[in-house]
């Protein structure tokens, strides 16, 4: 029995040492069962760009000290790429202009005060002083202004260089003149002096050649008397004098009358300035008189010349000349107008061969057209042109030109090709001119800024290398970033581009047509 009970105990023994066994091998089995093999992988692609884009204006231009009416500037204006990108190009223009003119109503002679040297730069190198603080006053300058051509010219007699004031004393007589005034001049040929005092003569005399006259109050052996009027009882004559030469010395009014015809008053015009005496003769200060046309019923045009409206003229019951001329003239004064380009009329002129104009014009501020300002660019290679037309571009075919698309200040102006790296357009502007129509009565001095605008995107080529027009489809009124209103140019769409016959992928012709 014992042997029975012993058998049992180690069959129950033996039972818990495997379930124990069984136990730890299924928690080595569930470890197994959760267990896996992971890799990673990694490719990189790198795709490389490195662009210089770099499209630029490039322009040859000297401009002029002094800037006359007629006179043609030489100004080149291109486009260049100096990077490695091609780029399709547009330009404009703008301009801004700052005007000294004079004012429609200067200052009355017997309200002259205190005259102050100016503070302004601007003013002080143009001549001006000022008055009463708040206008300024133009002086006539005494020294002559040589013209750069007299130097080649030097031993001829013909060849003169005028001062502002002789510019004032030309036509050849003295019209008026202070009471009592003294005078000199120098006379060009024998010449017989009149003096009259109510209309009649008290003295005629001989003067030879190149003698100096000295006119004076009163009556010597060598001198001739003054000629004066006083607006009542004394007549001044008009008496014929070398404005060359002629140098006053008593403070106040002179006038000289040109264009001297037997006729009626309007056949005459006159010039001149009010004098502020020194000590000698000629050495004081002139200041210049208001001049030109200032109303409907006044008949002077011409420069320089005071409005028949400030004068009053007396003619000769006889002999139909002038007696004397009552003058109600007033100073001179100016003020400065600053033009943005909106105060700018600009017009395009299309032309033939390849050129064109585009005039920017300021009107004055009147319906006569004798006080605007007008600057002509002369622009080349716009729409059509003959080969080899335009001298520095002869290496260019007829397809690189520019197309004009759009109207007066909106004008822009499109590259017919891709303007490819290292390469320069064709020119665009070739000259600016002062035109021949603006008279001096538009202005006293103005600074002219032309302001010339470029605006390029770049080429984009397809998976072949092909170049597209693709991104300037349409090319819209944005100016990206331009310091210029929104709508300063026009739109413009390409056309489909025709391609190099020796390379299919390069653009060779772009047209260019204005947005619908």
């Amino acid at each position: 029995m014992s042997n029975d009970i012993s058998k049992k105990k180690k069959t129950s023994k033996e039972k818990r040492v495997l379930i124990a066994s069984l136990c730890i091998a299924a928690a080595i089995a569930a470890g197994s069962t959760f267990a896996w093999f992971t890799s990673k992988d990694e490719v990189t692609n790198r795709l490389s760009a490195s662009a210089a884009y770099n499209v630029s204006i490039a322009e040859d231009f000297q401009p002029p000290e002094e800037w006359v009416p007629g006179q043609v500037i030489e100004k080149n204006v291109s486009a260049t790429n100096t990077g490695n990108v091609d780029a399709f190009v547009r330009m404009w223009m703008q301009g801004e202009m700052r005007v000294i003119k004079e004012d429609a109503n200067g200052v009355a002679l017997d309200s002259i005060g205190t005259i102050i040297d100016a503070t302004d730069e601007n003013y002080k190198k143009l001549g001006f002083t000022k008055y009463n603080g708040s206008k300024y006053l133009k002086t006539l300058s005494k020294t002559s202004n040589e013209n750069p051509d007299d130097a080649q010219n030097a031993s001829s007699t013909n060849t003169k260089a005028y001062s502002e004031v002789m510019a004032m004393q030309s036509g050849g007589f003295l019209a008026y003149a202070p009471s009592g005034a003294e005078y000199s001049y120098t006379t060009n040929q024998e010449t017989v002096l009149d003096n009259y005092y109510n209309g009649t003569a008290l003295i005629s005399k001989t003067v030879p050649a190149n003698t100096n006259v000295e006119v004076v109050a009163s009556n010597t052996a060598d001198k001739v008397t003054a000629q004066t009027y006083d607006g009542s009882s004394t007549y001044f004559k008009g008496v014929a004098i070398d404005s060359d030469t002629f140098k006053p010395k008593t403070t106040g009014l002179y006038l000289f009358r040109r264009i001297i015809d037997t006729g009626t008053d309007d056949k005459y015009e006159y010039s001149g300035y009010y004098y502020i005496a020194g000590s000698g003769y000629g050495d004081g200060t002139y200041y210049a008189l208001q001049t030109g046309k200032h109303a409907t019923t006044d008949t002077n045009t011409s420069d320089n010349t005071v409005p028949t409206s400030q004068i009053t003229v007396a003619l000769d019951s006889q002999s139909n000349l002038v007696d004397h001329i009552t003058p109600a003239c007033k100073l001179l004064t100016v003020t400065e107008t600053k033009v943005e380009n909106s105060g700018l009329n600009w017009a395009y002129t299309p032309g033939t061969d390849g050129k064109a104009t585009m005039t920017a014009t300021y009107n004055g501020g009147t319906d006569d057209t004798t006080d605007d300002i007008a600057i002509d660019v002369a622009l080349v290679n716009v729409d059509a042109r003959t080969t080899g037309l335009n001298k520095d571009d002869n290496t260019k075919g007829d397809t690189e030109t520019w197309k004009a698309i759009g109207s007066g200040a909106l004008t822009t102006f499109y590259y017919n090709n891709d303007l490819e790296s290292g390469d320069t357009t064709s020119r665009l502007i070739d000259s600016v001119m002062l035109n021949q129509n603006t008279t001096q009565k538009a202005y006293y001095a103005f600074d002219f800024d032309l302001n010339v605008f470029l605006e390029s995107v770049q080429v984009t080529k397809d998976e072949t290398n092909k170049e597209l027009t693709t991104p300037v489809t349409p090319w819209n009124a944005s100016t990206n970033g331009a310091s210029t209103p929104a709508n300063v140019n026009t739109g413009a769409k390409t056309s489909t581009p025709t391609y190099d016959t020796t390379d299919a992928t390069e653009i060779n012709v772009v047209g260019w047509t204005a947005l619908s």
